[in-house]
């Protein structure tokens, strides 16, 4: 953690440890699955984390809005 790092880089990092977490649970499902072990705990764990995930990646969009402005996303509706 840098004490300089925006807001935007916050959620980045954010997002990118979520995303190393998900995909290490994910292994471990797969790994408890290939042994005939019971995986509801675990997978129930790996929903909670996919929806944190999500809501990680909304406020990082939120941040790069508020730090950028929104993104355009067609052609302009103002009369030239």
């Amino acid at each position: 953690m840098d004490l300089f790092e925006t807001d935007v880089e916050m959620a980045q990092r954010h997002v990118a440890q979520a995303e190393r977490l998900l995909q290490r649970q994910k292994v471990l499902v797969a790994a408890l699955a290939g042994r005939g072990r019971d995986v509801e705990t675990a997978q129930q764990t790996l929903a909670v984390f996919e929806a944190a995930l999500d809501v990680m990646r909304r406020h990082l969009a939120l941040e790069e809005v508020l730090a950028h402005g929104p993104a355009e996303t067609g052609p302009s509706s103002a009369a030239p």
